[in-house]
Protein backbone atom coordinates (compact mmCIF):
# COMPACT_ATOMS: atom_id res chain seq x y z
CA UNK A 1 0.00 0.00 0.00
CA UNK A 2 2.90 2.41 -0.99
CA UNK A 3 1.20 6.08 -0.77
CA UNK A 4 -2.04 4.87 1.31
CA UNK A 5 -2.53 6.17 4.53
CA UNK A 6 -4.35 2.52 5.64
CA UNK A 7 -4.56 -1.19 4.26
CA UNK A 8 -5.81 -4.34 4.44
CA UNK A 9 -3.30 -6.90 3.62
CA UNK A 10 -5.25 -10.04 2.87
CA UNK A 11 -3.05 -13.24 2.77
CA UNK A 12 -5.18 -16.83 1.26
CA UNK A 13 -2.57 -20.08 1.41
CA UNK A 14 -4.25 -22.85 3.31
CA UNK A 15 -7.07 -20.47 5.33
CA UNK A 16 -7.64 -17.14 4.91
CA UNK A 17 -6.03 -13.65 7.06
CA UNK A 18 -5.76 -10.38 7.07
CA UNK A 19 -3.46 -7.45 8.29
CA UNK A 20 -4.62 -3.89 8.89
CA UNK A 21 -2.13 -1.31 8.46
CA UNK A 22 -3.60 2.22 9.50
CA UNK A 23 0.53 4.57 10.01
CA UNK A 24 2.87 3.99 7.73
CA UNK A 25 5.11 3.96 11.18
CA UNK A 26 2.72 1.89 13.66
CA UNK A 27 2.37 -1.89 13.95
CA UNK A 28 -0.50 -3.57 11.93
CA UNK A 29 -3.32 -5.27 13.57
CA UNK A 30 -3.89 -8.61 12.95
CA UNK A 31 -7.85 -10.11 12.06
CA UNK A 32 -9.09 -13.32 12.26
CA UNK A 33 -10.64 -12.34 9.26
CA UNK A 34 -10.46 -15.76 8.47
CA UNK A 35 -13.53 -16.56 11.16
CA UNK A 36 -15.42 -14.25 10.20
CA UNK A 37 -19.08 -15.82 9.76
CA UNK A 38 -20.08 -15.52 6.44
CA UNK A 39 -23.42 -18.30 6.55
CA UNK A 40 -25.29 -18.75 9.33
CA UNK A 41 -25.22 -22.71 10.55
CA UNK A 42 -22.65 -23.09 7.37
CA UNK A 43 -19.66 -25.50 6.67
CA UNK A 44 -17.53 -26.69 10.59
CA UNK A 45 -14.34 -24.79 9.81
CA UNK A 46 -11.22 -26.21 11.26
CA UNK A 47 -11.21 -23.71 14.14
CA UNK A 48 -14.37 -25.69 15.70
CA UNK A 49 -17.02 -22.69 14.23
CA UNK A 50 -19.65 -22.87 11.40
CA UNK A 51 -19.88 -20.84 8.28
CA UNK A 52 -16.33 -19.06 8.86
CA UNK A 53 -15.10 -17.76 5.54
CA UNK A 54 -11.92 -19.84 5.89
CA UNK A 55 -14.09 -22.71 5.71
CA UNK A 56 -15.28 -21.53 1.80
CA UNK A 57 -12.09 -19.65 0.78
CA UNK A 58 -9.03 -21.46 2.28
CA UNK A 59 -7.33 -23.56 -0.32
CA UNK A 60 -8.13 -26.37 2.02
CA UNK A 61 -11.22 -26.25 2.19
CA UNK A 62 -12.14 -24.86 -1.64
CA UNK A 63 -10.32 -28.14 -2.93
CA UNK A 64 -12.69 -30.00 -0.27
CA UNK A 65 -15.62 -28.47 -1.88
CA UNK A 66 -14.86 -29.41 -5.44
CA UNK A 67 -14.30 -32.82 -4.53
CA UNK A 68 -17.17 -33.07 -2.35
CA UNK A 69 -19.04 -31.53 -5.66
CA UNK A 70 -17.53 -34.77 -7.96
CA UNK A 71 -14.26 -32.56 -9.14
CA UNK A 72 -10.99 -34.83 -9.29
CA UNK A 73 -8.04 -32.89 -7.61
CA UNK A 74 -4.73 -35.44 -9.22
CA UNK A 75 -3.83 -38.17 -6.71
CA UNK A 76 -1.56 -37.18 -4.25
CA UNK A 77 -0.91 -33.75 -5.35
CA UNK A 78 -0.31 -30.78 -2.42
CA UNK A 79 -2.69 -27.98 -1.97
CA UNK A 80 -0.87 -26.04 -4.87
CA UNK A 81 -0.62 -28.45 -7.19
CA UNK A 82 -4.26 -28.98 -6.67
CA UNK A 83 -5.72 -25.76 -6.32
CA UNK A 84 -3.11 -25.20 -9.88
CA UNK A 85 -5.23 -28.12 -11.78
CA UNK A 86 -8.68 -27.12 -10.70
CA UNK A 87 -8.11 -23.22 -12.22
CA UNK A 88 -6.94 -25.00 -15.32
CA UNK A 89 -9.81 -27.40 -15.24
CA UNK A 90 -12.33 -24.04 -15.05
CA UNK A 91 -10.35 -21.88 -16.95
CA UNK A 92 -8.39 -24.27 -19.85
CA UNK A 93 -5.51 -23.10 -21.74
CA UNK A 94 -7.02 -24.94 -24.98
CA UNK A 95 -10.35 -22.89 -25.76
CA UNK A 96 -11.55 -25.83 -27.93
CA UNK A 97 -11.67 -27.44 -24.46
CA UNK A 98 -14.87 -26.62 -22.49
CA UNK A 99 -14.61 -25.52 -18.72
CA UNK A 100 -15.46 -27.93 -15.72
CA UNK A 101 -18.56 -26.92 -15.02
CA UNK A 102 -18.05 -28.26 -11.33
CA UNK A 103 -14.84 -26.76 -10.49
CA UNK A 104 -16.05 -23.22 -12.30
CA UNK A 105 -18.90 -23.23 -9.85
CA UNK A 106 -17.16 -24.05 -6.79
CA UNK A 107 -14.71 -20.99 -7.82
CA UNK A 108 -17.74 -18.35 -8.83
CA UNK A 109 -19.93 -19.40 -5.12
CA UNK A 110 -15.97 -19.09 -3.35
CA UNK A 111 -15.99 -15.75 -5.16
CA UNK A 112 -19.25 -14.61 -3.48
CA UNK A 113 -17.95 -15.55 -0.45
CA UNK A 114 -14.91 -13.24 -0.86
CA UNK A 115 -16.94 -10.14 -2.03
CA UNK A 116 -18.67 -10.26 0.94
CA UNK A 117 -15.57 -10.63 3.42
CA UNK A 118 -13.87 -7.67 1.42
CA UNK A 119 -17.38 -5.60 1.38
CA UNK A 120 -17.18 -6.68 5.33
CA UNK A 121 -13.19 -5.21 5.63
CA UNK A 122 -14.20 -2.01 3.47
CA UNK A 123 -17.35 -1.36 5.91
CA UNK A 124 -15.37 -2.08 9.17
CA UNK A 125 -12.11 -0.40 8.43
CA UNK A 126 -12.36 1.91 5.16
CA UNK A 127 -8.84 1.17 3.66
CA UNK A 128 -7.39 3.04 0.93
CA UNK A 129 -6.42 0.01 -0.56
CA UNK A 130 -6.67 -4.00 -0.19
CA UNK A 131 -3.70 -5.82 -0.92
CA UNK A 132 -4.09 -9.43 -1.74
CA UNK A 133 -1.16 -11.80 -1.40
CA UNK A 134 -0.36 -15.45 -0.58
CA UNK A 135 0.32 -18.67 -2.45
CA UNK A 136 -3.37 -19.21 -3.47
CA UNK A 137 -4.30 -15.34 -3.92
CA UNK A 138 -1.57 -15.40 -6.15
CA UNK A 139 -3.41 -18.31 -8.16
CA UNK A 140 -6.91 -16.85 -7.67
CA UNK A 141 -5.80 -13.31 -8.44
Amino acid sequence: GRGARSAVVVLFGSGVGACVVTDPMGPGRALEWGHLTVRVRGRRCRCGSQGCLEAYAGAEALLERWREAGGRPPEGADEETALTAMLAAAYPADTATPPDATALAVLEETAEFLGAGFADLINLFQPERILVGGWAGLQLG
